[in-house]
């Protein structure tokens, strides 16, 4: 048994060694090398993805969406995902969550952060999905500077890091013309500009 809350690296590869007697004479002998399963880990997973590939301006909106999702075991109520707001930016609202399963936010405006908490466990096979608005601020911001966004769990008291979710500042503006029934680009669009 584990008595603390270790991680898989931590824990590394351990010997375990057994010895069999019998009436004080060794019978038998064995070494086991041990390591933490790491599939509970790599069972859960939270998903981070801006709306917003590239902003062409120093000030904007950005969409972001949590997706956590739980594909071994039990994620328990109470799990906080945590999302420290990149510099620059501030939160604006939640746009969707399951009510029922996820805490409404709350953000500390002193660090920047925003919370979610689970309010009931997440079964094996379970997902919930989190849409949130933040508005981006930067009069200095220059083309090629990038906006890294990364949220994170504790999971039996391992932080859990999602992906990073980054937008480019590319200083330039794009026009799409998009078809009003179907919603898809059209190719070959042409705009004068004046």
């Amino acid at each position: 048994e584990i008595v603390n809350d270790t991680t898989p690296d931590a824990f590394g590869i351990r010997n375990n060694h057994c010895e069999m007697y019998s009436e004080n004479s060794l019978v038998s002998s064995y070494d086991v090398r041990l390591a933490l399963d790491e599939s509970s880990f790599n069972g859960i997973s939270l998903n981070k993805k801006v709306e917003q590939n590239t902003l062409s301006v120093t000030e904007g909106e950005l969409d972001y969406t949590l997706t956590f999702k739980n594909s071994s075991g039990l994620v328990p109520a109470g799990t906080v995902i945590s999302d420290p707001l990149p510099e620059y930016t501030t939160y604006q609202s939640t746009v969707s969550k399951d009510n029922e399963v996820v805490s409404d936010p709350v953000y500390d405006k002193e660090t920047n952060t925003l919370k979610y908490t689970l309010k009931k466990d997440l079964n094996e096979g379970e997902n919930t999905v989190i849409h949130f608005s933040v508005i981006f601020n930067n009069p200095a911001a220059k083309p090629g500077e990038s906006i890294i966004n990364k949220a994170s769990f504790n999971y039996k008291g391992t932080d859990i890091y999602s992906n990073m979710a980054t937008t480019i500042l590319d200083g330039s503006a794009y026009l799409t013309k998009v078809d009003n029934d179907t919603k898809n680009p059209l190719a070959g669009a042409k705009f004068k500009v004046v």
